[in-house]
């Protein structure tokens, strides 16, 4: 009885795989796990729907779903051939603001005759010896009596400009005096050289003007022509 009911058992039952019969081969490699998607159907949106996802632009289940189409997500453009612009190149201004090493491009000059002006020394400079443009040129004045103190300050536009200058003109001898002409970061050295030369000015034109208000000053000229004396009475 116990053998016959155990020949009389059911053959196995085997589950069909989803998709066909079962396959007979090597097995398939592993397949990674899909992870684009989107949720198409949201039943917290549509009430009484299910959940309807689509994996790398498919829908499992629904052939008929229509696929994605690739497209540029940006706006389309009109394409118009752009003009030709002439911007001017911006240029770094060195402040005082500014912490890092200054490039060479200020130029300090002493000892400068007093009939130089401005439009000579550029001229002399940019014409005659060919240094360079000139971005920016100061000849310094006493501030109250106008006097020339003899010092001027340059600012190149490129540091090429301000290493010719100092190379020519440096000890050379412009009207009957000859130049001090060296690098000045910042215009440290001629900052003091100006105060220096504009305080001695500043002794001496308080001393004349001392002598010109003294109460018993009188001017008187003399029999020789072309001197005047002056006599101090008590």
């Amino acid at each position: 009885g116990w053998r016959h009911s155990m020949d009389q058992r059911p053959a196995p039952h085997h589950t069909p795989q989803r998709g066909g019969p079962p396959k007979h081969g090597p097995p398939q490699p592993h397949q990674q796990p899909k992870r684009n998607y989107k949720l198409l159907v949201d039943p917290i949106l549509v009430n009484g729907a299910s959940k309807l996802y689509r994996f790398e632009g498919v829908v499992e289940g629904d052939p008929t779903y229509p696929p994605v189409v690739l497209r540029d997500p940006r706006k389309p453009k009109i394409w118009i051939r752009p003009e030709t612009m002439d911007i001017a190149v911006p240029r770094f201004k060195i402040d005082s603001d500014y912490v890092g090493p200054p490039p060479p491009l200020e130029v300090t000059i002493f000892n400068i005759n007093d009939n130089i002006d401005r439009q000579f020394l550029h001229n002399e400079i940019v014409n005659k010896h060919q240094c360079g443009s000139i971005e920016e040129l100061e000849i310094f004045n006493h501030e109250l009596s106008r006097k020339h103190l003899g010092v001027a300050r340059l600012i190149f536009e490129n540091p090429e400009g301000a290493r010719i200058c100092v190379k020519k003109l440096n000890n050379s001898t412009l009207m009957g005096k000859v130049l001090q002409v060296f690098l000045d970061p910042f215009g440290e050295e001629c900052k003091k050289r100006v105060e220096e030369v504009g305080s001695i000015h500043s002794g001496l034109g308080l001393a004349a003007r001392d002598l010109c208000h003294y109460p018993m000053a009188r001017v008187r000229s003399r029999a020789i022509p072309g001197f005047l004396a002056i006599s101090l009475y008590h």
